[in-house]
């Protein structure tokens, strides 16, 4: 009994069309003239809206990354292999991290003739890193901070012995706030490892911002913070307090680092609420920034706006992820030696787990 010997050319079309990886065939401009099916399955755009256009041109966003576009250009202009990652955006505008490797094609006499491009969804990957640098970012300055005030008041009682009074009330401060990161932390991690979700609480938020504002302050003798509560009474609001804390430590800690030379710092802090959004405005009078030049890239990783040397640029980018996992969005006005204004609006919650 003999059977039938599959061609070669159908089990490779057939592969290329169902591929999970995602499949993208340009000519030799880069004009797309197919996608398999797993291109249209996760980004929503059928063949029909690729084809005459670049793949850029349909899937490259706002927060599309313009190294990477750069890279892409460089890659395809010079006829080479390039591989690179790239935040794209589907057709519903929901955000997808790529592993894109692209390699020319060339026919006998090596003239160009088309390029294929293959694009593996890495979103969940690059989801679970950033979570990892959140959790990172939150020990590196709210654990630490919080053991340095233990430490330096240790110094302090143990020169001033007859100051104990004044300081052990401030060490049970610190060793109070390091035990609660510590469980919130701990919390944070259960939730990266079994999936379990973000611990929901209810705080006054006047007197949670007083308790990160005197642990930001300690050993900062010139700076000012002033908190204006717009509201009858305390703001109870329903949070996941590690990350909240953490952001509101980020803004301070981010307007001290970058306090104007020739004067003092001064930092205005507002609570209140305004229908079911609750609104945490931080200002200073620090050095400022040039939106204008770098408003898009504020709050994207590794970006530097002054010539710091403890300045790595991820404060303002977990700033602003940890701000979106609790639902909220945040948003900068900013003049150049005048000084910033961040917002944090986080929504009402009145579930408490």
């Amino acid at each position: 009994m003999s059977s039938k010997i599959p061609d070669i050319d159908d089990l490779l079309t057939y592969v290329t069309k169902y591929s999970r990886q995602g499949i993208i065939i340009t000519d030799e401009h880069g004009i797309t003239i197919w996608v398999n099916k797993t291109i249209s399955d996760f980004t929503g755009y059928e063949l029909e809206e690729f084809l005459g256009k670049t793949p850029g041109s349909v899937l490259q966003g706002e927060e599309t990354d313009p190294r990477h576009v750069a890279r892409l250009r460089e890659g395809i202009g010079g006829r080479k292999l390039v591989e690179t990652e790239i935040l794209n955006y589907g057709k519903n505008g929901n955000k997808m991290w790529l592993d894109l490797y692209i390699f020319p094609i060339f026919d006998k006499d090596n003239n160009l003739t088309n390029f294929i491009g293959i694009q593996h969804d890495i979103s969940k990957l690059k989801d679970k890193n950033e979570k990892l640098e959140s959790f990172n970012h939150i020990v590196s300055h709210n654990l630490v901070n919080q053991i340095n005030n233990i430490y330096n008041l240790s110094k302090l009682l143990n020169k001033s012995q007859d100051q104990v009074s004044k300081f052990a009330p401030k060490i049970d401060f610190a060793s109070e706030k390091l035990m609660n990161t510590i469980e919130g932390l701990k919390t944070l991690l259960k939730f990266e490892k079994y999936g379990v979700r973000l611990k929901i609480e209810p705080v006054y938020l006047k007197s949670f911002v007083l308790d990160v504002v005197e642990s930001v302050l300690f050993g900062e003798n010139d700076v000012s913070i002033q908190i204006d509560s717009f509201c009858d009474k305390d703001l109870l609001i329903c949070t996941n307090t590690a990350y909240l804390e953490s952001v509101i430590h980020n803004l301070l800690t981010n307007s001290i680092k970058y306090q104007h030379p020739d004067r003092n710092l001064n930092i205005v802090i507002r609570l209140y609420q305004e229908k079911s959004n609750y609104f945490i405005i931080v200002r200073d009078n620090g050095l400022g920034m040039d939106l204008n030049k770098n408003g898009s890239n504020l709050f994207q990783i590794f970006q530097t706006f002054h010539d710091h040397k403890d300045s790595i640029g991820v404060g303002l980018y977990l700033c602003r992820k940890q701000v979106e996992e609790l639902g909220g969005k945040i948003s900068v006005t900013s003049e150049v030696n005048v000084g910033s204004e961040f917002t944090v609006q986080l929504p009402y919650v009145s579930e408490v787990m």
